[in-house]
């Protein structure tokens, strides 16, 4: 239960800041209507979503690169520790990508809504 309530106040806050990046929008555009909210809403939406993936995406590449395993082997960590780091930031990194995925996926469900 715990976790359902941190991550839904996780995605209310990147959904405030994915609306403040959307009023940002409009006024860059000049266009106050709910048309101009629609078409702001479905762009911040989509930079949301894009946003978690390069997330994502960056993480997964750095990791498994050559230097960052060659690196990581160097140390004077066990092997257990080793995999315990790698699996708390795999989890850190999909968390980011599920929080600003789901925020931006309602930030087009409203843009759909005022379109």
């Amino acid at each position: 239960m715990r976790f359902i309530v941190s991550l839904g106040k996780a995605i209310l806050t990147n959904l405030g800041l994915l609306l403040l990046l959307t009023l940002l929008f409009m006024a860059f555009q000049g266009n106050w209507s709910s048309v101009g909210f629609g078409d702001a809403a479905s762009l911040s939406g989509m930079l949301g979503i894009t946003a978690g993936f390069l997330s994502l995406a960056g993480s997964w590449f750095s990791t498994r690169s050559f230097p960052y395993q060659y690196g990581s082997s160097a140390g004077i960590d066990d092997i257990a520790t080793r995999a315990q780091q790698a699996t708390d930031e795999s989890k850190h990194s999909q968390g980011f990508f599920l929080r600003m995925g789901a925020a931006g996926l309602i930030m087009v469900m409203l843009a759909a809504f005022f379109s």
